[in-house]
């Protein structure tokens, strides 16, 4: 069930648990009163089922391909991607029919023709999809009927040829309700710490800024906006260390980007509204969420409730299907 949030505890958490040095009041969003529904799945590997035995014979076993390459890891450090059946698929599809209505952001998807027995063309629009050749690709799954542009992809955060591409689109464009959405699979490795660890926690430290920017950008404009997606970090973690004196080489990355700098950069996590749950009691991450919905908090504001839930598994389903690592975590907003 969803966990309804009321204004009073939705300010209390903006205020208090991420403690802005300028009240909400002072930041500017566009105004409106249409329901927001998001949601954000990382579909763990989703290949078309032809493709998977070819993706096979070209693995590389010196570690992850190169984002222009179309080809699995099969090396020691890799655990190779999941095989899946017809079976399988139909499962997540049934999975994806409580998404109804909701925008979704996929990680580790190739592309449109690979999500289409999930989210099928009779109820979605596969829209905007990294242009990478490596399988693991992001997009979104839009409700029939929700206008849409696609933005430009933030190159940026593949840092070095290896990592991924953030993935735009503006939703009712040239509306007032008009909204942009940011989805983004972030460097693995740096799950909780500070920043400044060796190894993979130094290359996610590099694209914190690449997503401040963007953050930024929106602020200034005056652009409702979210961010949402595969962090590769548990940020309720994360945002119990200071940002650091440096914006170009953060101790957090929510701090970083939750700094009032300028005014109005202040984000709401969907995680904070909601318990700490696994996706099935079969999980081995019991730790925290890695994926999260940050969401403006001047825009998120304006409604009166904000509700969040993650999409479990039960034990059977974990046990007879080949699902995912991650499960959906879907957040609404509105004036119920």
């Amino acid at each position: 069930m969803f966990k309804a949030v009321s204004w009073a505890t939705f300010y209390t958490l903006a205020v208090f648990l991420f403690s802005p040095s300028v009240p909400l009041a002072q930041a500017s969003a566009p105004k409106t009163s249409t329901p927001v529904q998001l949601a954000t799945w990382n579909l763990e590997w989703l290949v078309r089922l032809e493709d998977y035995p070819k993706l096979m014979a070209l693995c590389d076993s010196g570690g992850q391909p190169d984002s222009r390459e179309w080809r699995f890891p099969c090396d020691a450090d890799h655990a190779p991607p999941p095989r899946r059946s017809q079976q399988d698929l139909d499962e997540l599809a049934r999975i994806a029919k409580s998404l109804q209505g909701y925008v979704v952001a996929l990680q580790e998807v190739d592309g449109a023709a690979a999500a289409a027995p999930i989210f099928p063309s009779s109820s979605w629009n596969l829209v905007c999809f990294t242009e990478r050749k490596h399988p693991q690709k992001l997009g979104f799954a839009l409700p029939k009927g929700i206008p849409f542009e696609c933005g430009g992809e933030l190159r940026g955060l593949d840092i070095d040829g290896k990592t991924r591409s953030g993935a735009e689109v503006t939703l009712w464009p040239h509306t007032p309700q008009v909204l942009r959405l940011l989805n983004v699979h972030l460097k693995s490795g740096c799950f909780a710490g500070p920043l400044f660890k060796k190894g993979p926690c130094l290359a996610l430290r590099k694209q914190v800024p690449i997503v401040e920017a963007w953050i930024d950008k929106q602020v200034a404009s005056g652009q409702a906006f979210a961010v949402l997606g595969d962090f590769n970090r548990r940020l309720e973690k994360d945002a119990q260390y200071p940002a650091g004196p440096d914006e170009r080489s953060p101790t957090s990355m929510f701090a970083a980007w939750h700094d009032n700098n300028p005014v109005g950069a202040q984000l709401l996590r969907a995680t904070a509204l909601m318990a700490d749950q696994a996706c099935s009691p079969l999980s081995p991450y019991t730790q925290g969420a890695i994926d999260n919905l940050l969401v403006s908090a001047a825009w998120a504001a304006q409604f009166k409730q904000q509700q969040a839930r993650r999409i479990t598994y039960s034990a059977e389903q974990a046990k007879r299907y080949t699902l995912s690592d991650h499960c959906p975590l879907a957040l609404r907003l509105g004036n119920f």
